[in-house]
């Protein structure tokens, strides 16, 4: 009987994923439900605030923080795929 005329904002269902380097370096992430990553930020964010902001700018509601050990990072074990 009705119809979806428009959308107000455009929500989805991906989630993001920031991910933590040691310092102030912060990665964000898109990612699928089905866990790929569909869109990366070009650059590292100085903030958390920042980079949560970019995911919520590309309707991601659900995020998600990784933090990263400095010894995993220096023997390379710690990377996004």
């Amino acid at each position: 009987m009705f119809e979806k005329l428009m959308s107000f904002g455009s929500k989805s269902e991906n989630t993001g994923v920031i991910w933590s380097l040691e310092g102030d370096h912060y990665l964000a992430f898109e990612m699928s439900p089905e866990g790929e990553i569909v869109e990366r930020a070009d650059h590292a964010f100085k903030s958390l605030a920042l980079a949560k902001e970019w995911l919520e700018s590309h309707g991601v509601e659900t995020i998600s923080l990784r933090q990263s050990n400095a010894y995993f990072e220096m023997v390379g074990q710690d990377t996004v795929h």
